[in-house]
């Protein structure tokens, strides 16, 4: 299972962590504001690389670099 957040508002790190112990694969999280209409092209491009087979960490850097870098990361297997 792979979940996609945003730290910066309310969800400490500690989320992330709890998810990753609790058998989560991987966490693509923002750590910085994003804007609503900069993060739908990037998170639809992380999304199509997952579907296409591609790690997470590959899929959300070639995200990055499309739609330019929002602050997210991944934790765990990615």
């Amino acid at each position: 299972e792979i979940y996609t957040l945003s730290l910066h508002d309310a969800l400490p790190i500690w989320l992330a962590t709890a998810l990753l112990r609790a058998g989560t694969s991987t966490v693509v999280a923002s750590v910085l504001p994003v804007p609503d209409r900069r993060a739908v092209g990037l998170v639809t491009g992380l999304h199509a690389g997952l579907r296409d087979g591609v790690r997470p960490a590959a899929a959300l850097a070639a995200a990055q670099v499309r739609y330019g870098d929002l602050g997210f990361v991944c934790f765990g297997d990615g």
